[in-house]
Parts: C-alpha cells; sequence; structure tokens
C-alpha cells in the first residue's frame, strides 16, 4: 500500500493526465455505443417526425399540431432533418456534440472555482453516470439546455469586462430558455445574481432586455403558423398563466384533470418518483449536504467567506436547491424522470466545488498529506457509485441486454419504415395507431393529430372543440377511418393498449369492422417497433383502402 502511495504522490502529474484520457476515452466510447445501441422511445420519433414534416412542409406547428417545443429546439431540428433527410441518428450525433461541449464548460467552470481535480472530478461524475450520458446523447434537446445554461455560467466569471458578461451570459440563458421552457428558474435567478454583484438597476434591465429580444424573436415562426394556439400553448407551460387561456380551451383539462394541486403534492406516485430522484442521485446529495455541513462544523468563517467570495458556485448551489424544488416538490403534467438532467450538471458543480473547499480547509490545517491518499481514494468509489447508482432505481431505456447492430432499435424501425414506404406512396394519408418512427423513416405524412397518439386523445364529445386545438376523440378517429385515410397501421394485437379503445366498450370491435369493410390486407412485418413497446413478436400490419 505504501509502495502504491509513494507512487502516485511523486507522479501527480502524470496520473492526471492518465485519468483524463481515460475519462475521454470512456466518454467517446460510451457515446458512440449509445448514438447506435441506444434503445428509442416514443419522444424521440415524435420530435423528429415532427421536424422533418415542418422541413418537408407537410406539415406546421400549432397550424397542424400541438407542439411542445420551444422554437429554437425545434427549428435546430428542422434544419437538422432538412440537411440530412428523415434521420434519428444523426439528430442524436449532434445531442453528442453539444454534450461533449457542456464538458468542456463544466470542466472549466469546475477549475476556475478549485483547480484542475476539481475539473477532472465533475467530468468524472457526469461521464461515468450512463443514465445520465445516455439521455443526453438521445435525438432530444436534454444536452442542448444544458450546454447553454454552463455557457451562460461560464461568461459570468470569465476574463471580459462586466458589459460583455451580462451581455453573453444573457444570450446564452436565453438561449437555453428557448431550448427548453422549464429552465426559466435558471434565468430568474441568473437575474438575481446579476443585481447583487454588480447592484445595478441598468445592468439588470439591460440582461431582461436582451432576453426579452431573443425570446419574442423566438415566436415569431409559431405565430406565423397560428397565434391563437401558440399563445395559448404558451400560457400552458408557465402554469398559473392558464387563467388566462380561453375558456373552451380550459374546458378540455378541467373536465379531464383527476385531482386537485394539494392532493397532487402528497400522491403516493409523486413520492415514489422523489424517491427515484434520490437515489438516482443520491451519492451526490449526500456528498454535497455533509460538505456543507462539515464545513459549518470546522469552520464558520470559511463558511462566510464562501458565501461571500466564491460566487459561481453560490450561483450554482441556489440552483441546484431551487431546481429540486420547482421540478420535483411542486408536481405538474409535465415533469418525468428525465427533468433531473437540466439539475444534474448544477448539483455536480456544487459537489465538486464544495469538496475543493474541504480539501482547502484540510490543506490550512495542515492535515492534508495525511488525508489525501484516503480521500482520493474515497473520490474514485464516488465517480465509480455513479454507474452503480443509474440501476439502483430500477431499469430504464438505456439497459437492454444486446449488442447486434442488426438488431437494434434504430434498425428495426429503419426496416420497419423500409417496409411501409415499399407498400404506400407519398399521395397516401396513414391513420397510424402507435409510434410515429415508422411514418418518419418511410417519409409518408400521418394524421397530425396521431403523431403524439394517447398524450392528446381526450374523451370528451365536442369534437369541434378539440380538432381547433389538435386533439381528437374516438369519433374523430372512426371519421378519418371512415372517410379521410388512405393507408392504416398498427402494431398487432397493441389496439388494446391504446387509450382511445379503452375508454368506452366494443371500441377495437367497430374499429375492425369499419377496417374489414373498407380496407384490405397489405402485408405485415415483425421485429419492427422498439423494444420498450413491442407486443408479442412486434408485428406491424399494414392495411390499404378498397
Amino acid at each position: 500500500m505504501n509502495k502504491v502511495k509513494d507512487l502516485l504522490e511523486n507522479n501527480t502529474g502524470k496520473l492526471f493526465k492518465l485519468l483524463l484520457i481515460i475519462t475521454i476515452a470512456f466518454f467517446i466510447i460510451e457515446t458512440v455505443y449509445y448514438i447506435i445501441f441506444l434503445n428509442t422511445w416514443f419522444d424521440e420519433g415524435e420530435f423528429t417526425y415532427k421536424a422533418w414534416l415542418t422541413s418537408d412542409n407537410l406539415a406546421h406547428p400549432f397550424k397542424d399540431f400541438r407542439n411542445k417545443y420551444p422554437s429554437f429546439a425545434f427549428y435546430i431540428q428542422v434544419f437538422l432533418q432538412k440537411l440530412f433527410g428523415p434521420t434519428i441518428l444523426g439528430a442524436r450525433i449532434l445531442s453528442s456534440l453539444f454534450l461533449a461541449g457542456a464538458l468542456i464548460l463544466l470542466y472549466k467552470i469546475c477549475k476556475r472555482i478549485g483547480n484542475r481535480w476539481t475539473g477532472l472530478l465533475a467530468i468524472s461524475l457526469l461521464v461515468f453516470h450512463p443514465y445520465l450520458t445516455g439521455y443526453y446523447s438521445s435525438a432530444k434537446n436534454y444536452s442542448w439546455v444544458i450546454f447553454f445554461s454552463l455557457l451562460s455560467i461560464w461568461f459570468i466569471d470569465a476574463k471580459i469586462s462586466d458589459k460583455k458578461k451580462i451581455i453573453f451570459s444573457s444570450i446564452s440563458m436565453a438561449l437555453s430558455v428557448i431550448t427548453r421552457y422549464q429552465i426559466i428558474p435558471i434565468l430568474i435567478l441568473l437575474w438575481i445574481f446579476i443585481y447583487l454583484k454588480w447592484r445595478n438597476w441598468k445592468r439588470l434591465l439591460f440582461s431582461i432586455l436582451i432576453f426579452l429580444i431573443i425570446f419574442s424573436a423566438s415566436l415569431i415562426p409559431y405565430f406565423f403558423s397560428d397565434a391563437k394556439y401558440a399563445l395559448i400553448w404558451f400560457l400552458i407551460m408557465f402554469g398559473p398563466l392558464t387563467k388566462l387561456i380561453p375558456i373552451d380551451y380550459f374546458k378540455i383539462f378541467s373536465e379531464n384533470s383527476g385531482s386537485s394541486f394539494l392532493s397532487q403534492i402528497f400522491n403516493g406516485n409523486h413520492f415514489k418518483f422523489l424517491i427515484k430522484i434520490f437515489i438516482k442521485f443520491f451519492h451526490l446529495w449526500v456528498i454535497f449536504f455533509t460538505a456543507i455541513l462539515s464545513l459549518f462544523i470546522l469552520d464558520k468563517e470559511k463558511m462566510k467567506r464562501f458565501f461571500s467570495q466564491n460566487s459561481i458556485l453560490v450561483f450554482n448551489f441556489s440552483l441546484t436547491l431551487i431546481l429540486f424544488f420547482s421540478y420535483f416538490i411542486i408536481p405538474n403534467e409535465n415533469v418525468s424522470l428525465a427533468h433531473s438532467f437540466y439539475l444534474a450538471p448544477f448539483l455536480i458543480i456544487s459537489v465538486s466545488g464544495t469538496i475543493n473547499l474541504i480539501y482547502k480547509h484540510l490543506e490550512e490545517k495542515n492535515v492534508w498529506e495525511s488525508v489525501k491518499f484516503p480521500v482520493s481514494i474515497f473520490l474514485i468509489i464516488i465517480v465509480l457509485f455513479s454507474t452503480i447508482s443509474t440501476g439502483l432505481s430500477g431499469p430504464d431505456i438505456i439497459f437492454f441486454n444486446h449488442f447486434d447492430y442488426k438488431d437494434t432499435d434504430l434498425n428495426r424501425v429503419k426496416q420497419g419504415g423500409e417496409y411501409l414506404k415499399s407498400l404506400t406512396s407519398p399521395e397516401d394519408k396513414m391513420l397510424v395507431i402507435g409510434m410515429p418512427h415508422h411514418a418518419l423513416m418511410a417519409e409518408r405524412y400521418e394524421f397530425p393529430p396521431l403523431i403524439n397518439t394517447d398524450i392528446i386523445y381526450y374523451n370528451i364529445d365536442d369534437s369541434e372543440i378539440l380538432k381547433r386545438y389538435k386533439f381528437y376523440n374516438f369519433d374523430i378517429l372512426l371519421k378519418w377511418l371512415k372517410n379521410e385515410a388512405t393507408i392504416v397501421v398498427f402494431q398487432k394485437d397493441d389496439l388494446k393498449n391504446s387509450t382511445a379503445f379503452q375508454d368506452g366498450e366494443g371500441r377495437i370491435e367497430t374499429f375492425e369492422k369499419i377496417l374489414n369493410e373498407k380496407y384490405e390486407f397489405a402485408g405485415s412485418i415483425e421485429n419492427v417497433y422498439p423494444r420498450k413497446y413491442t407486443v408479442a413478436d412486434g408485428i406491424m400490419n399494414i392495411y390499404r383502402r378498397k
């Protein structure tokens, strides 16, 4: 043990380079693996398919379909689909590039807070957490959000003029918000931080003005599509503003809401969800709060200096808590486990920074030399535990038991798309019950409300309201089937899992009766659905109008 200890102490520089190379190599292997083998899910198909429809001028957000994505993120995806054709793989590559940029920023921020080891610890905690890197590499805008958020934080203490700090930081945070609206708590904290740092109302108002200009500009493409609907959806995204929604639209939600706000807070499922978040990152929470507590116990004066001098660290400490409470304590229909993605980088900065403060304290007390070896081993174990903790809260989409390139989820849906394309023409109108992936790969048009499948299905009678706001009910579905569709696509034995067929007696029978009367069987192919949504042999049935 002593020989190992001496070897490590005498080769600190080489050890740092070695660990950095290992971390980078692991990241490259990990992301390439995820790009190819990551199981796909509904959100990837929805995001990319809507963007492709828009890029090919077949449909447009709010005019033809409900769209939950801010315009900046959405039109980046539109550009990607326009450039490379219908692709999920290309979108994953783009996300991985944003992730690489975010890691560089994370390293630089934490190095600025502490030293190069602090930076290495930070990126290691992210890279060796497969849950995070798996989702950050997916065809979504998760990694884009953290890139722009971290860029904003990096600009705060950059070696540039105060005016440039405010300009570049505000622009970056505005880009983060118009990539994902849920990141707005960070923006609010940034404004508070700008005022407290410079005690200047003009600089604060300047930052707010920059944001408002960029944000307003981002809404223009949507308001050209359908201004009223775009405004309504914008209000929905910001909870309390739903009171401003026209009564006809609000009716949809009020008649289908299951419980009050307070009952949701104390809902057992919500607490289960909260526990999952803790389990995913509990080792980081434990370290963070233990480190803060120990500093209070060990040296109160050091804590005072911490809160007065380490502005970036204080910012992230505050941000960590605000995001936790805004996303996980206060429930809403848009919250899922995936929202912990936005929390994680700031929690990691806070953890790395507080560990650095502990290190400085031990060094000042002249005890670091005697404890640095066990502390280093402990930190290595914590980094490795990030990998272990990924699976402790149960399986997720990144887990699978295959390495067969020919049988990846992406290849499955590609094969299904190619088969669908061979049996259809661009002029066909497809009624697709299920995933949008095959329509994307086949470059075919499906009824836009069905892209969201069950998410925007409502069991109310007012069809006109539903059609106005791009929702549907069973009656609308039957009208599409009877009068408009030329192709019908669904997974064999899976109709029973669709909410539209669960909300009433004999709905499957009614659907199949019309299907047999007006359509003929065109063909089928098995094992073409993402694993997460596969029923039995994953057979896709295709019917053509007689």
